[in-house]
């Protein structure tokens, strides 16, 4: 019992955050175990409507959004990052965002092809140096993680315990 109070109380100390487009109330995060989960188009939009947002890689608005101030984070939504797109990321000091709440629904070798995409594409941004972060960008209910349900994805892609954290803390640049 005394084991789980201290880890109760060490992950208390620490700072989770999660990106979401459903609203989503401090108690509701506090009982997941995020510090704070973001709305997108509350606190966080989509790029270029706003001071603090993220911007999808597209061929579209990538450059546009990379060099923007107010983009703070590019979400990789196409597996795998270009090197050169990560090489950009990397000198605009933005945070390469990776979205796991698709992969929530999916099973057997979908979800293995899935996470295997992640792993690779973490990698090469690892090797890059690159800022990384794990949100699930949730767009239902059933999409929502706990902070240890994210850390363990996290884990899992990461293959670190350590920069599992990382990628969940690293969303705070938001706040």
């Amino acid at each position: 019992m005394e084991m789980v109070k201290e880890r109760a109380a060490k992950n208390d100390s620490m700072q989770y955050f999660d990106i979401s487009m459903l609203n989503a109330n401090e108690e509701f995060a506090k009982s997941l175990g995020f510090k704070k989960i973001f709305k997108i188009g509350k606190e966080i939009s989509i790029f270029p409507n706003g001071e603090k947002c993220i911007a999808y890689i597209s061929e579209k608005n990538f450059h546009k959004a990379v060099k923007s101030a107010e983009a703070l984070g590019i979400v990789a939504n196409a597996f795998p990052p270009q090197k050169k797109e990560l090489e950009i990321i990397k000198e605009e000091e933005k945070v390469l965002i990776f979205p796991i709440g698709y992969i929530l629904g999916m099973k057997g070798m979908e979800l293995i092809r899935a996470i295997a995409q992640l792993k690779n594409a973490f990698r090469t941004a690892k090797q890059m140096h690159v800022k990384i972060a794990i949100a699930t960008l949730s767009n239902s209910k059933e999409q929502f993680l706990s902070s240890m349900q994210l850390l363990e994805v996290a884990s899992m892609i990461s293959g670190s315990e350590e920069k599992a954290k990382e990628m969940v803390q690293r969303l705070q640049v938001f706040l």
